[in-house]
């Protein structure tokens, strides 16, 4: 399956307090600090996840660099041979990206996020959002499974939730982080004929539709998504609503993205822990990236 990053928003809050939902960053931030207030702080206006190591932290970072380095990656690979790796992020998109981390936990009376939350990933992201702690948070499809879980997440989810894509860096463009999961076929596998018979079977256009109907999820095939148990099922908005952020979806290029986010997690963490400012986090980033490539860890 695959999915495109969106943003889930509580769609009764907003209403209930004529508030539009925010298509800027710096509206996001302002949006979110208003709910944190108008609720005293029993739902904070946004999650994010912000976590050394948690995989969900990493893509929200890159899906918000996609917005201010217009599409780009923040590495280019030539081919060669010998391949090469050359860094094209810049200090200025890099501080963008962390001044926004910065903003959404300042220590203000009512922030955007909430500050007991800082260095938290998505084991905390998902459930908190669903026993309504917090507003809106970047968010995929698999969100939908959680309806199950209590009376409360399944009102949250089916009732009082919608969607819409993340909002965009002011000068910066739509973009939006590109998830691609795929199913292998191991060749060191002693049943490689039956392995096979599997994965056509699963990955038919009938069985991936009721696997990721139940899932929550996008298909990777459009006839599936454009049979009746997606059209005529009680997901089938949920899903066309991440399925409309595709175009606006970047794929990571094919490098060693682990050093990579680590660094990326780690710079978002002196900035919201008040150890940097966002330009002295981005110079330490963008020298951990130089620093990368000259080892060869790319």
């Amino acid at each position: 399956n695959t999915n495109a990053r969106a943003m889930v928003y509580r769609k009764d809050i907003f209403e209930q307090h004529g508030l539009q939902v925010p298509k800027t960053w710096d509206e996001l931030v302002i949006t979110s600090r208003n709910i944190t207030e108008l609720t005293n702080k029993e739902t904070h206006g946004f999650f994010v996840c912000t976590e050394v190591g948690d995989p969900r932290a990493a893509q929200e970072f890159v899906s918000w660099y996609f917005q201010v380095a217009d599409k780009r990656n923040p590495f280019e690979v030539k081919s060669g041979p010998p391949r090469e790796v050359v860094v094209t992020a810049t200090k200025e998109e890099l501080e963008k990206v962390l001044n926004l981390y910065g903003l959404l936990f300042e220590p203000v009376a009512y922030p955007a996020c909430d500050p007991n939350q800082r260095g938290t990933g998505w084991p905390v992201e998902d459930p908190g959002y669903v026993a309504g702690k917090w507003a809106m948070c970047p968010m995929g499809p698999w969100l939908w499974g959680r309806r199950t879980e209590s009376d409360i997440a399944k009102e949250i989810l089916e009732t009082n939730t919608s969607h819409a894509s993340l909002p965009v860096a002011e000068g910066g463009v739509l973009a939006t982080y590109l998830e691609v999961k795929p199913i292998m076929l191991n060749s060191h596998s002693k049943n490689i004929d039956a392995a096979w018979d599997l994965i056509k079977f699963i990955t038919s256009d009938v069985e991936m539709a009721e696997w990721l109907v139940d899932s929550g999820g996008i298909p990777a095939r459009q006839d599936s998504l454009e049979l009746p148990v997606f059209k005529d099922s009680e997901i089938g908005w949920w899903i066309q609503g991440f399925a409309n952020e595709l175009p606006n979806s970047v794929a990571q290029i094919a490098i060693n993205w682990g050093p990579v986010s680590e660094a990326n997690l780690r710079a978002v963490n002196y900035v919201i822990y008040g150890e940097k400012t966002a330009a002295e986090s981005a110079d330490w980033l963008l020298a951990r990236y130089n620093e990368m490539k000259a080892n060869n860890e790319l």
